[in-house]
């Protein structure tokens, strides 16, 4: 028995030492670093005749070979190449350190913390002990651990279209590296030490990748969130070695036994439909659902010092005010009547801001005061859920008695500056700080007027589904970060149903004319009322673009949203700079050119959720429209619906 061991062991001794000699044709690894740019160059390379057979050495290349090289909708990434070629001195220098710096922690918790007999393991010369690595220079003083001089690149790529704020890329990412990766590892049993050293050089990769950044939103990087798939389980090649040049992976059982590691562990965690998902934002940059709704009714200005039409912009969401008509100035008094919903996403943050303008014929309208209603105030500590102390936050009272009009009046306030004009209404309001009633500007501030409102806030809910419930109990079996799924198409839509619509008003392609000054026109129409909001507009595009988000609150599923874009008349088609334009001007459209109308049922949206695409303009000699449109279902309980 002792000999057939002995004979064994001796076997396989002679087989790990004389293997890579013995078959180095057979596994010798692949190296793809001569698919390079510079054979391109090469003019004594004889280029195959058209209809000559590929060989079998060639044919086996190909799986080696850059995507754009044999599917013609893969695009050549032939700068973003050379871009990467001039960066990699810096970037491999950063990535090794990213390397370090995460190695050092994942050991601390995985492998030190755990396996007490792991002395230490070096990467090149660098200790992973976050203590402090022993001294062991006189085994580690030659080793490397170099990425090499051999920039990865990129094979390709190719996007998808989809109907979603997501921009998804197919890409391969070939690297033939010469890298050089020395690992020692230094195990500790007693009085005994083993050191093993583990050298990794010559990697041959090449991965091909699907990449999806999702969602799309307003801040840079401009998405939220971003998922990684293996199309297929990628090539790796790579030189092993325990010992001073003697290759493991020259064995053609151990590359075998490798390769089927890797295809198990990918399958089930990255092969497509697998991902890997990173958040880059909290909930990936979706806003959280809305609070609720806060129903205003603007009755009267008092006290108006200046002015002799005046009309109030309001806004809770930054960026997407609405406005009242003009109403005339009589006794320092102007009557408006007029009622509006705001969305409120967070109490603590958000505020109904109001400003007050003089009409100048609504290309230099006066900002003459603003003021500010908080949702609450900070007043105390409290302890979170998670047992911080945090400060606390109370309630306005108005805001304590949902479904309940409640009669306030904001203080207005403007400073000893004059000149303000309507094109600085969005700095002027950015200026405001929650719980001030005033604008905060240079100058002395004035009391300037009050503003008289009627405010009901109306909360959401959502409501609990047995398919969410299931889905939340079954919630172990998910995956920590996933990323917003698809809107699901909803067949039944109640006529009566409630929401937010929320229009992105992107552009308009190839308005008719030249140097169009246009601006676009906003109904949302039902049986109960209308509700209108206008864009800017924008001078001498025939191809405008806006990127403005308007907001209907609490319209019915059966409604329909009208866009008409307008070429504004020639009475301020002088003017420079971009016009702020709202329904403060319910006529204003009569003496300005149609250039273009469109019509869709909202009940559309609320099928899907969501829909982007551009629309052909009706009523028109030719133009294009992009929008972007969403639905959020205002879900308000019948208790509250009753009161």
């Amino acid at each position: 028995m002792f000999g057939i061991i002995f004979g064994l062991g001796l076997g396989a001794l002679l087989g790990i030492s004389v293997g890579p000699f013995v078959f180095p044709e057979i596994t010798k690894p692949k190296d793809y670093r001569f698919l390079d740019e510079e054979a391109d160059k090469d003019d004594e390379f004889e280029v195959p005749q058209p209809g000559t057979p590929i060989s079998n050495e060639m044919r086996a290349m190909l799986q080696f070979a850059e995507p754009w090289t044999t599917s013609p909708d893969y695009q050549r990434m032939y700068m973003i190449n050379r871009c990467i070629k001039v960066l990699w001195p810096t970037l491999k220098e950063a990535m090794v350190k990213e390397v370090f710096k995460q190695a050092k922690a994942q050991l601390h918790e995985h492998v030190f913390s755990k396996f007490p007999f792991v002395e230490e393991l070096v990467l090149g010369t660098e200790g992973m002990r976050q203590d402090g690595a022993l001294d062991f220079s006189t085994w580690i003083k030659d080793k490397h651990f170099d990425i090499g001089d051999v920039p990865l690149r990129l094979g390709g790529i190719k996007t998808y279209n989809t109907g979603e704020d997501e921009v998804i890329v197919e890409t391969s990412v070939l690297w033939g590296s010469n890298a050089k990766l020395h690992v020692g590892v230094f195990l500790r049993f007693g009085p005994f030490r083993l050191y093993i050293p583990i050298e990794l050089e010559s990697v041959q990769l090449k991965i091909d990748a699907r990449v999806t950044l999702k969602p799309l939103i307003d801040v840079i990087p401009f998405f939220g969130g971003v998922s990684i798939s293996l199309l297929k389980v990628p090539h790796v090649d790579f030189k092993l070695s325990l010992m001073r040049g003697i290759d493991i992976m020259a064995l053609p059982l151990i590359k075998d036994g490798v390769r089927m590691v890797l295809k198990y562990v990918l399958e089930s965690m990255l092969i497509i439909p697998n991902h890997l998902t990173i958040p880059l934002f909290p909930n990936f940059g979706v806003p959280p659902a809305a609070k609720g709704a806060l129903n205003v009714k603007l009755l009267r200005v008092r006290g108006i010092h200046k002015g002799d039409s005046v009309y109030c912009e309001m806004e809770v969401r930054r960026g997407r005010p609405v406005c009242s008509n003009t109403a005339v100035v009589s006794g320092k008094e102007a009557e408006f009547n007029e009622e509006f919903n705001l969305i409120i996403d967070d109490y603590e943050t958000q505020s109904l801001k109001i400003l007050l303008y003089n009409d100048d014929l609504g290309w230099n309208d006066t900002l003459l005061s603003g003021g500010e209603l908080a949702f609450g105030r900070m007043e105390g500590e409290r302890m979170d859920e998670k047992g911080n102390i945090v400060d606390g936050f109370e309630l306005a009272n108005f805001m304590k008695v949902p479904m309940t009009e409640t009669l306030v009046e904001v203080e207005l306030g403007r400073t000893s500056s004059t000149g303000l004009v309507k094109s600085m209404s969005k700095s002027a309001a950015s200026m405001l700080r929650p719980g001030s009633t005033a604008i905060s500007t240079a100058g002395t501030t004035l009391k300037a007027g009050t503003v008289i409102l009627q405010v009901m806030f109306i909360p959401f809910f959502q409501p609990t589904f047995d398919d969410e419930e299931e889905e939340r109990v079954g919630g172990l079996r998910r995956k920590a970060a996933v990323l917003p799924t698809n809107r699901a198409v909803n067949t039944n839509v109640p006529a009566k149903l409630k929401g937010v619509l929320t229009v992105t008003l992107i552009r308009c392609l190839n308005l008719p004319g030249e140097d169009i000054n246009s601006y676009v026109r906003l109904l949302v129409s039902d049986d109960e009322k209308d509700q209108l909001q206008k864009s800017t507009v924008v001078f001498s595009q025939a191809s405008p673009r806006w990127g403005q988000k308007f907001d209907f609150v609490m319209v019915t599923a059966g409604s329909t949203l009208y866009l008409n874009v307008y070429k504004k008349s020639s009475l301020t088609s002088n003017v420079l700079g971009t016009i702020n334009l709202f329904s403060h001007k319910k006529k204003e459209e009569d003496k300005d050119k149609s250039l273009g109308k469109l019509q869709v049922p909202v009940k559309d949206v609320v099928r899907n959720g969501y829909l982007k695409d551009i629309w052909t303009l009706q009523d028109a000699e030719k133009g294009q429209i992009e929008l972007a449109l969403s639905w959020q279902t205002c879900y308000i309980s019948d208790m509250e619906e009753g009161m």
